[in-house]
């Protein structure tokens, strides 16, 4: 449960995040009413990488959702050993454990 809440808080704080930086990619403000922007409107490269990544970041979060779900959370997806309750602290929707992390980023 503990996991789960946290997961849930994450997931509410980044498609916050992911619907702000939407909003700038189509030039939109939280004050826009979605009528028609300006087709003059550039996103910028970094703007998109951005949001790019938020999105990339939202998915990680729904997947970690759904191994609660599926009862596979906490376990390294790779060496299938069970991850320690400060690796998860750090990165709660993290898939490896540390060793498979670390082998994975020297590829």
């Amino acid at each position: 449960m503990r996991w789960r809440l946290a997961l849930d808080s994450a997931w509410q704080r980044k498609i916050e995040e992911v619907i702000a930086l939407s909003k700038a990619c189509c030039g939109l403000t939280s004050e826009d009413d979605g009528s028609p922007v300006s087709w003059g409107v550039r996103v910028s490269s970094r703007l998109q990488a951005r949001t790019e990544r938020a999105y990339d970041e939202l998915a990680a979060i729904e997947d970690a959702i759904a191994r609660i779900d599926d009862e596979k959370y906490g376990m390294c997806e790779s060496c299938h050993q069970s991850m320690s309750d400060e690796w998860l602290a750090n990165q709660p929707e993290v898939r490896y454990c540390p060793d498979c992390s670390l082998r994975r980023s020297l590829r």
